[in-house]
């Protein structure tokens, strides 16, 4: 397990590497960038319902508070591949693009198995887990010319590239019906942004502008979830535990700091050579504040053991509060609102494969933070997705998959069309934090 696990590691590094520079995404602009889910394929299938999902198997990244309910180990591992269509009414172009998901591992601080060798059941349960994935991501390369009568061809360049990510660390706790959590994350990450000013009908120079903007912070995230049994009663009569079962889910954070370091260069060069004729404009490092916005997300599913799965979720943020003294501007506050569903028909039936798998169906629609000319930029999507279950040294894990189709931007002047395929591996073990006992 151990080497399969540093094998898909090395591979969705490599990928994620490859595919990044070739992002292309004119409203990445604005703020810190086009998002990354913060979900993981298994919730992000199913809507992105974070706010209440819980399972035994898989890390859900939204909601520390259902660490308190995973009985093993778990490695997750999520690469992504995307074709983005843009559009505008006198043009459009095609864009391929890829990169690492997530990285995480968690663990139960308690083992489920030591429960049953010691043949008693415990109300308290542990969880713990460590992850990496980006947060935004800023990659353009606009290009947008003039004729003036005196000049000729007056050409704007704007270019963008980088991003920031996040190393969390979770931690959940469960006693008997609730759970809570809380999240911990260190924000970092540089982008810059370059604007470029040439006459390509002169023998004449280009003025080039770059800023480079450095992010670094501590974040925190707060979540609790609470079941509500259905079927108690009955399961309490036939010694079983109770399977059908509804999670009510809320996760907040307030208004949180972060620091920024920026460089200005402002040169003139020759627009043949690029060689410098003159320094318009230096400043480095930059000291600075900002601040991320407060937010807050509720949800609400129903289960039925590991066969039927669906939840409702709501999140929003105000992004209204947003500041960054290296780059300011202003955004609005955002909101998303998620459907979704699971059903597997038999988790049991090994000799049955496709009764094995687990069908995910998830929409949502929402607001972005920022605005183009005033106005919101919206999003819409529908997922479709699986979990196929598999055997490593006996051990239960999964392949899970999904195919994201959306719609982000402002169909009247620059739409953002794209269908993404996302892939991850959940490897589980449930020896972690055993103890050993001998006769």
């Amino acid at each position: 397990m151990r080497k399969l696990c540093i094998l898909i590691i090395l591979f969705a590094l490599v990928q994620g590497l490859d595919a990044q520079p070739k992002v292309n995404s004119p409203y990445s602009r604005f703020g810190l960038g086009d998002f990354f889910s913060t979900d993981y394929i298994a919730v992000s299938s199913v809507g992105g319902t974070s706010a209440s999902y819980t399972d035994p198997y898989h890390v859900n990244q939204g909601n520390p508070a259902s660490l308190g309910y995973l009985r093993a180990t778990s490695f997750e591992v999520g690469v992504n591949a995307r074709r983005t269509h843009l559009s505008e009414p006198s043009q459009s172009v095609n864009r391929w693009a890829g990169n690492l998901s997530y990285l995480s591992l968690g663990f139960p601080l308690i083992n489920p198995i030591n429960e049953v060798l010691e043949r008693k059941q415990k109300p308290l349960h542990l969880g713990m887990n460590f992850s990496l994935m980006p947060y935004t991501n800023v990659g353009y390369n606009i290009e947008d010319q003039t004729t003036l009568a005196e000049v000729g061809t007056l050409s704007r360049q704007y270019r963008g590239a980088g991003g920031t990510y996040k190393v969390q660390w979770n931690n959940g706790l469960k006693y008997k019906d609730f759970a809570v959590g809380l999240n911990l994350q260190y924000l970092f990450g540089n982008m810059t942004y370059t604007r470029q000013v040439d006459f390509p009908d002169q023998y004449s120079y280009s003025d080039v502008y770059e800023d480079i903007v450095g992010v670094k912070g501590i974040l925190w995230n707060f979540g609790a979830m609470y079941d509500i049994a259905l079927d108690r009663a009955t399961a309490k009569a036939n010694e079983k535990q109770p399977e059908k079962i509804v999670t009510v889910g809320l996760t907040l954070h307030s208004k949180q700091s972060i620091r920024t370091r920026s460089n200005a260069l402002y040169r003139r060069v020759f627009a043949t050579s690029e060689a410098l004729i003159d320094t318009i404009s230096y400043q480095d490092d930059l000291a600075g504040d900002g601040t991320l916005p407060g937010g807050y997300s509720v949800g609400i599913s129903y289960r039925n053991g590991f066969k039927w799965r669906a939840g409702i979720n709501f999140v929003s943020e105000s992004w209204s509060n947003y500041k960054n003294d290296a780059k300011p501007e202003l955004l609005n506050d955002a909101w998303m609102l998620s459907f979704g569903i699971g059903y597997r028909p038999d988790i049991n039936a090994f000799n049955r494969f496709l009764q094995t798998v687990d069908y995910r169906l998830g929409f949502r629609v929402g607001r972005d933070p920022r605005v183009y000319n005033g106005d919101p930029l919206n999003e819409y999507a529908i997922t479709l997705g699986i979990g196929v279950p598999f055997f490593v040294q006996r051990k239960i894990s999964f392949m899970n998959a999904a195919l994201e189709i959306g719609r982000f931007g402002q169909p009247d002047v620059l739409k953002n069309s794209y269908i993404q395929l996302n892939v991850g591996f959940t490897l589980n073990d449930d020896e972690w934090f055993l103890k050993r006992k001998f006769n």
